[in-house]
Parts: C-alpha cells; structure tokens; sequence
C-alpha cells in the first residue's frame, strides 16, 4: 500500500465518546472493527500479518490477527496513521454520510461508488479463509 497524505476512513460514533477512534479498538477487545481489518488485509503480505480465527464465521469475512501481528499492524498505524476527531453538536451519522459523499475515502465500503470496494474485499475474505481455513 504506496504512502499517500490523504484521508483513509471517516467513521462515527453515537455515544460522544471522542476517545474512541476505529482503528485502536478501544471498546472492542477483539479490535475487529470494519476498518482495521480492511486495513490488515491490505498490509497482510506487506507486514507478514497471520490470521486467527474467530468464533464468528456466518458472513465470509470474519477473522483476527494474531497477538504479535496485532502489535504489528499497531506499530504501523502508530508511525504511519494521524487520526483526527472532530466533535459535533449534530446528527453524526447524517454528517459522516455527507462528508464520505464528499470526499470519498477509500476505507469506507459503503455510501459512494468505491472502486477499491471488490478489491478490499477480496483481500478480508482471502484473510477469512486463510484463518478458518482448517474448519471449512
């Protein structure tokens, strides 16, 4: 994944917690949140990330990282990622919507016409395979 100074994903949360930030996973022990795993995926051959499976396999794309390249992809996302919150007195979802039309990051799957869209995909469900692979 060439380095670029652009924006990668636009998120949102309902709570207020402004501390909270998708790709830290703070609130979720597993860290599976949509956009790191697409992430992962990406930096998988790059990093030499190995996937674990989860107790979760009903939608194709469900996997982890292993301990070590966990603190892998951190390391990397700490060096190479600035994550930038924006505290709003106003439906987040419907700003978020309008600022992803907007602006189109490439990490965001849904609400625009992502070309990347098949192609992050494939790199999950490549990553989903390869950590259940011994149960499927």
């Amino acid at each position: 994944m060439p380095a670029d100074d652009g924006l990668i994903y636009i998120g949102h949360n309902v709570t207020g917690a402004s501390h909270i930030d998708h790709f830290t996973g703070a609130l979720n022990a597993n860290r599976s949140t949509s956009p790191l795993r697409s992430l992962g995926a990406l930096l998988q051959r790059e990093l030499a990330l190995e996937v674990a499976p989860t107790n979760i396999w009903n939608d194709g794309f469900s996997f982890a990282f292993t301990a070590d390249s966990e603190a892998l992809l951190s390391d990397w996302m700490a060096k190479a990622l600035h994550v930038a919150q924006l505290p709003l007195a106003c439906d987040t979802a419907q700003a978020r919507s309008l600022l992803v039309r907007q602006l189109e990051p490439p990490l965001n799957l849904a609400g625009w016409r992502n070309p990347q869209r098949s192609h992050i995909l494939s790199a999950r469900r490549a990553c989903a395979y390869g950590a259940h692979a011994d149960f499927t």
